[in-house]
């Protein structure tokens, strides 16, 4: 295999525009419990989050390669570019480099990262057909990244209300996003869950206002700002699923012939803007990190990871543009 398509295969592996995702979801955690904290430990528990991440991955196409045979025969393991072996090597030696960083930040990172590893396992090898379990089990792996990274803060963290909410708000969104996902070439089966994420960000974000301590003027502006960004993003995400192909599909049937229109249907139309849309609703989980980052606290650490976590998403998309998201 040539270099370049070499590379390009672990890219798609490893869903290179979701990686840039993940270390926002520690950063969020670790800021929320320490805003003033070491830096440096909440680099190393974004590190293990990367790292779980990547093996979750891995593993999940190695358990999903009879079906990507059939469904996606074009991705790297049913296709040959890939063996299953080398994937749940590499799936396994990224577990255990991660439980090792973890094991460096204390007792508690230890313990976190142990349930997030149950919950790498669980998803992929259990629950990931059974509805409502599967995608609550991989948002629980978002939501436990949050917790990580609260937990690396100190050697005695604390997970404290504005915490665990943005854990439950990011666990409850990504488990919504995936809800949609799992039906990706059935998209007609998600009619119910095409707007459930907006729901989900509104009520996570009324109750961290209404739990976490008062925010500062400038923090309050940071928040607000980054939020309202995520509900507009994850609204344009639900027209396309909701309003875009009832649109398309009541155009097509006043413009063309009864025999033109044979196989275009709502169902099909929504198909054709799934995968693009379940890539911006991943996406805008920067947003949703930010949010919460800013909220913190203003000071230099909290201004910088927000701003970066922001300026990942143009990046996000032109990858995306390239490789798939799930």
């Amino acid at each position: 295999m040539k270099p370049f398509s070499f590379i390009r295969t672990w890219l798609q592996l490893f869903r290179a525009p979701n990686l840039l995702t993940v270390p926002g979801d520690p950063l969020a955690g670790f800021l929320l419990a320490a805003p003033g904290g070491d830096m440096k430990r909440a680099a190393w528990a974004a590190t293990a989050s990367l790292c779980f991440y990547g093996a979750g991955l891995l593993l999940n196409d190695a358990a999903d390669y009879q079906e990507d045979l059939q469904a996606r025969p074009d991705r790297p393991l049913p296709s040959g570019r890939a063996t299953r072996r080398s994937v749940s090597l590499l799936g396994a030696v990224l577990i255990a480099l991660g439980a090792i960083l973890c094991a460096q930040l204390g007792p508690m990172a230890s313990r976190v990262g142990l349930a997030l590893i149950a919950a790498i396992l669980l998803y992929n090898f259990g629950v990931k057909k059974i509805p409502v379990a599967g995608p609550l089990t991989m948002g629980a792996c978002r939501g436990l990244s949050v917790l990580l990274g609260a937990a690396a803060a100190s050697t005695t963290p604390a997970f404290f209300p504005q915490v665990l909410i943005a854990a439950l708000t990011i666990l409850a969104y990504i488990a919504a996003v995936t809800q949609l996902a799992r039906h990706e070439t059935a998209p007609e089966r998600t009619g119910r869950w095409r707007s459930l994420h907006v729901g989900v960000l509104v009520a996570g974000y009324l109750v961290f206002l209404a739990l976490a301590p008062p925010l500062n003027s400038t923090a309050w502006l940071g928040f607000i700002g980054a939020g309202l960004t995520s509900i507009l993003l994850g609204l344009t995400a639900a027209y396309r699923l909701i309003v875009y192909p009832a649109k398309m599909a009541k155009a097509v049937e006043e413009r063309w012939s009864e025999d033109e229109r044979v196989g275009v249907s709502e169902a099909t139309i929504a198909g054709g803007v799934f995968p693009a849309t379940i890539g911006l609703l991943i996406s805008n989980l920067l947003f949703v990190q930010a949010a919460f980052c800013m909220s913190a606290a203003w000071n230099m650490p909290t201004l910088w990871m927000g701003a970066a976590l922001i300026a990942l998403w143009p990046v996000n998309r032109m990858v995306g543009r390239v490789f798939y998201s799930s």
